[in-house]
């Protein structure tokens, strides 16, 4: 698949956007009458509801404790209670339900083995959650949840790459969702499972993602998203067979949210972009004429005559972006693609010899970790992985020589024959030294982030400085190797140069606003990095999908 440009434009006139916010204002729907909206408070990480008439938005659950939040949520069928997914003090996510007239909070479902729930949708009456699970064992569950005694039926057991979105029927007797159409496709298909979980088709099927389905209000049919058009447009199924009719075009960066009654579609689209600048730190550039729709993490070549990074390709599953890799050759103004098998992407490390990647990310079975990705045909061979819940790699970087690998892994600094740092928080932004003898990263425990740095050797780790209140978002080395450049994220961004041999931070007279890390040239002469800014609108198209 090609790489996205940026620019997507809407071309149905029947859009109206209706608020836009934070990363989490998608997570929730409309209520059955399409007059509220489920939302993530953004101040607090609350359950609120957004009413769309007056523009009104309350919080219906109390504030969190520091590190809890809501996250995904569904109205039920009468609109009086909430579905949602709560993170909690353990770590991991519980399903609860709250009351709206009331405001009393129910504790549906909580199962350290079953670590990730998202409720979907609410049977007739409601009498039942229809909820996802993501078990420990990376084993995904489409399940019911009763909603007066929390009791769970488990439905079909999927495997790792888990549904976009399942919904169920007005009647109660269908649950359609999508997956992967086949062993070793990329592609997903809309499926047609019955409510006991004793038949299951396949609805559509098309070499193309076919996604996000929820039933029409008359039931008899499934909208749905697909970018066979070469855009993501919205299509109808009818339940008895037929060809998809498409309803509206090239819908952007679109994430289903829900259909009221009286057929209005809610859904989030992102907006904006992120885009790799390059050039004299004075002076940058934009690196193409006309850069991808999300290009985030640039590594420049050992020689500097390249810069990889990666860049969105395919649907969002709610966070988690299709990405590959593209090379551009400084030189010929040239790039092409890599594109290893691997589920997400997270960054990137060049080997010295310029045929590999160091490449963070998860695989197709459930495991993340650090993969080689040879350049010539984008095979990616495991270095180090684990099986976990998180799709998200281990930061990596390779040793000047190219024969060891330094990552992080939790609160871990390993090589893969040793562990060299063991800390109290989170390992973070790591950064091996021009002369290729130090590593340097962040460390986030409850007092700020910490700055470090530690011999390729190992022995005792020196703290250089202290962030006290937004976490780091980059680390890089400076061309001397004397200083790191820590980035700090903002409006605008700030940058600080931390002496490595001691010394006051200071801040660092560059007029960069990065995403993340700027990475020098091999030369000091030149950097890159990633700037931009993402946003996410709630939009409805009226009526699209007909009343019941």
């Amino acid at each position: 698949m090609g790489w996205a440009y940026a620019g997507a434009r809407v071309a149905w006139a029947g859009m109206k956007p209706l608020f836009s916010g934070g990363a989490s204002v998608h997570l929730g729907g409309p209520d059955p009458q399409g007059e509220r909206v489920s939302l993530v408070d953004p101040a607090t990480g609350a359950l609120a509801v957004k009413n769309l008439v007056t523009g009104e938005q309350i919080r219906v659950t109390p504030d969190p404790a520091p590190g809890q939040f809501a996250y995904f949520s569904v109205f039920s069928r009468t609109g009086s209670r909430i579905a949602y997914a709560w993170f909690n003090e353990a770590g991991y996510y519980e399903l609860r339900v709250v009351d709206l007239s009331s405001g009393k909070v129910h504790l549906m479902h909580r199962n350290e083995e079953r670590r990730f729930v998202q409720p979907c949708a609410w049977t007739p009456g409601d009498r039942q959650i229809l909820t996802l699970f993501f078990r420990n064992d990376n084993v995904s569950q489409l399940a019911w949840v009763d909603a007066g005694t929390g009791a769970v039926m488990v439905l079909r057991s999927l495997d790792w790459v888990y549904p976009n979105r399942m919904d169920c029927s007005p009647d109660g007797k269908w649950i359609v969702y999508d997956d992967l159409g086949a062993e070793g496709s990329a592609q997903r298909d809309i499926f047609l499972l019955s409510s006991d979980g004793a038949r299951l088709r396949k609805l559509v099927e098309h070499d193309a993602h076919d996604i996000f389905p929820l039933f029409a209000p008359d039931g008899d049919s499934v909208l749905f998203l697909s970018n066979r058009s070469g855009k993501f447009d919205l299509w109808r199924q009818a339940l008895e067979r037929g060809s998809p009719i498409r309803l509206a075009s090239d819908l952007g960066r679109a994430l289903a949210m829900g259909i009221s009654k009286r057929g209005d579609y809610f859904f989030a689209r992102r907006i904006g972009s992120a885009e790799i600048w390059v050039g004299p730190p004075a002076n940058p550039r934009p690196l193409l004429l006309r850069s991808p729709e999300e290009a985030v993490q640039p590594a420049w070549s050992p020689d500097g005559k390249q810069i990889a990074f990666l860049a969105k390709a395919g649907p969002e599953n709610f966070g988690q972006d299709a990405r590959v890799i593209v090379l551009a050759n400084l030189e010929t103004a040239e790039h092409r693609l890599v594109t290893p098998r691997l589920v997400h992407l997270d960054g990137l490390a060049w080997h010295p010899s310029l045929r590999f990647l160091l490449v963070s990310g998860g695989d197709r079975h459930g495991q993340r970790g650090l993969y080689r990705v040879a350049l010539d045909n984008g095979h990616a061979e495991p270095i180090v992985r684990e099986r976990a819940a998180s799709y998200r790699g281990f930061e990596g970087v390779y040793s000047s020589d190219g024969t060891r690998v330094f990552f992080l892994q939790g609160v871990e600094l390993r090589s893969l024959d040793a562990v060299l740092y063991s800390g109290r928080g989170t390992l973070k932004h790591l950064a091996l030294s021009p002369d290729g003898k130090w590593l340097a990263f962040c460390e986030e425990v409850s007092e700020g982030t910490g700055v470090k740095k530690i011999s390729i050797e190992g022995g005792a780790a020196h703290q250089l400085a202290t962030v006290r209140n937004n976490p780091a978002s980059g680390l890089s080395w400076m061309p001397s190797g004397d200083a790191l450049l820590l980035t700090v994220p903002g409006e605008p961004a700030s940058l600080w140069r931390i002496p490595t041999a001691g010394g006051k931070p200071e801040r660092f007279a560059l007029h960069l606003n990065p995403n993340g890390a700027v990475r020098w040239h091999p030369n000091g002469r030149w950097v890159a990095y990633s700037t931009g800014k993402t946003q996410t609108e709630v939009c409805v198209l009226e009526k699209v999908a007909g009343a019941s």
